[in-house]
């Protein structure tokens, strides 16, 4: 960019395999994979003092649980769940000196 400073993009990829949320293995504890992409696009002045960043996590909006207990069978037919963050921005300011 010139005088402008520098723009930089980024874009990321994270992912976890399916793998099991309690200690017994059991089926109805499975937490199936899950791919996630982020975002971030970052400008810098020339003297590189000021950076400006956008950033965007879980880009696809997907539904998720980062962790899953379940007691399906009788007598509790219950389960707790945590559910991953959906699609959050949030914008960051930098001054270096």
């Amino acid at each position: 960019m010139g005088d402008w400073g520098t723009l930089t993009p980024r874009l990321d990829y994270t992912y976890r395999s399916s793998m099991q949320a309690d200690a017994f293995n059991t089926p109805e504890s499975e937490l199936p994979s899950v791919g996630l992409f982020n975002g971030r696009i970052s400008w810098s002045d020339v003297d590189q003092n000021w950076t400006i960043s956008a950033n965007v996590s879980n880009l696809g909006d997907k539904f998720y649980y980062e962790s899953y207990f379940g007691r399906g069978q009788a007598p509790y037919f219950s389960g707790t769940g945590r559910p991953g963050w959906p699609r959050e921005w949030y914008l960051t300011i930098r001054r270096n000196f």
